[in-house]
């Protein structure tokens, strides 16, 4: 009995440690210029989508209600190989500082990054290619605005950023996050690289439970051989 136990409380450990979520740590990788990216192809199958990032309403909780807060144009290009999205963003109001997915992409060769002119014509300083910090974590990929580049995204037209994301999953629909400091997160519909099945935490804890169930069920067959020998 006291074995049946102990390997049961080492499964329920095990299952425990599975389901736990991941810390989402992010690391910087090299934003890519996106005039440096070499062909793209043509547009895949016609996919250009425009929405409107907006923020919740929170209206229900005495909060104000939903506003937009910037523009995203996501368009699927397609060589043969790989698939671009590309990514026009304007934010609708100063104070906008970063872009981030909402989802995990799968990127080819690390490929992802900005248009580095463009970003020089909406205010970044230099070259451009200091404008955004390009971070990759276990859930998302995000693009934060230099601090220092005041006149980049300060309401000021031209305010339009092009970003993009290269891989070789097909697209599908998810979502993208606008927002900055103080300022409520709008998030917008566009296409992206999504197409791939995700496993998902509720089939782990399935095999895991099924996993137990199979050991308990030994432990009682022995139990039951042992009493019959007895």
């Amino acid at each position: 009995m006291r074995a049946r136990v102990g390997i049961l409380g080492i499964i329920v450990l095990a299952v425990a440690v599975v389901l736990m979520p991941a810390a989402a740590s992010a690391v910087i990788i090299p934003g890519v210029d996106y005039a440096a990216i070499g062909s793209i192809g043509n547009v895949y199958q016609g996919d250009v989508m425009t929405s409107t990032f907006m923020t919740s309403d929170l209206t229900a909780q005495g909060g104000p209600p939903s506003v937009p807060n910037g523009q995203i144009t996501s368009t699927v290009y397609y060589n043969g190989t790989v698939f671009t999205y590309v990514l026009q963003v304007t934010p609708l109001q100063a104070g906008e500082s970063r872009l981030s997915t909402g989802f995990l992409p799968a990127l080819y060769n690390n490929s992802a990054g900005w248009d580095f002119a463009g970003a020089v014509l909406a205010g970044a300083p230099g070259t451009g290619s200091t404008a955004f910090t390009e971070n990759l974590s276990s859930t998302n990929l995000g693009w934060t605005k230099l601090s220092t580049a005041t006149a980049l995204w300060d309401g000021i037209s031209p305010d339009l950023v092009t970003f993009f994301i290269q891989s070789t999953v097909a697209p599908g629909l998810s979502t993208y996050n606008l927002s900055g400091t103080g300022l409520p997160n709008g998030s917008a519909a566009g296409f992206a690289p999504v197409a791939a099945a995700v496993s998902e935490p509720g089939s782990l804890l399935l095999v895991a439970f099924g996993v137990v169930g199979t050991v308990a069920m030994a432990s009682r067959r022995r139990g039951f051989r042992a009493n019959r020998a007895a």
